[in-house]
């Protein structure tokens, strides 16, 4: 549980402790990772992450959050070599496509971020408006406005019903 008072600094420090003396309990190391994310420290919570997927290569859900926090600040090439890495491993994955299109829209990569927003509503088994609303960015940025606006309508079709 994340400290109340907010003695983040303290918090940290009982953490580093804690997994000092036992590494391999890492429940400790997903409190820490709360904690940096909470105090917007995401390269220390990035080094976390990059010391989880040493412990364990094989636990997915730890490239999956590194994506996250290394698309925030800009750490494009890790995000997306952690994308490609969990996508090779779930091809079928709407959530994995959605973070690859943000990941290629913010590298300005758009026909690639358009093919991965395309794939993300394909496999997506449920009505979300979030990969129509993805998808309109990416065309707004390529200049294509009325496809832009089409998805916008398509999100606002979606929340209403």
């Amino acid at each position: 549980m994340l400290p109340a008072i907010k003695d983040y600094n303290h918090a940290i420090q009982d953490y580093q402790t804690c997994i000092k003396l036992w590494p391999n309990d890492f429940g400790n190391y997903g409190l820490l990772t709360n904690l940096y994310e909470r105090m917007g420290k995401f390269n220390e919570e990035i080094k976390v992450y990059d010391t989880l997927i040493k412990l364990d290569p094989q636990k997915l859900d730890n490239y999956l959050a590194r994506a996250k926090v290394c698309l925030k600040v800009k750490q494009f090439e890790t995000a997306l070599s952690d994308a490609n890495k969990l996508i090779s491993v779930s091809p079928h994955n709407d959530e994995l496509y959605y973070l690859r299109a943000q990941i290629f829209n913010e590298m300005k990569n758009y026909k690639q971020a358009l093919a991965d927003a395309n794939e993300c509503i394909k496999t997506s088994i449920d009505s979300n408006k979030s990969p129509y609303l993805l998808r309109a960015k990416i065309y707004q940025n390529m200049g294509a406005l009325s496809l832009a606006e089409r998805d916008r309508a398509k999100a606002r079709e979606i929340e209403s019903n």
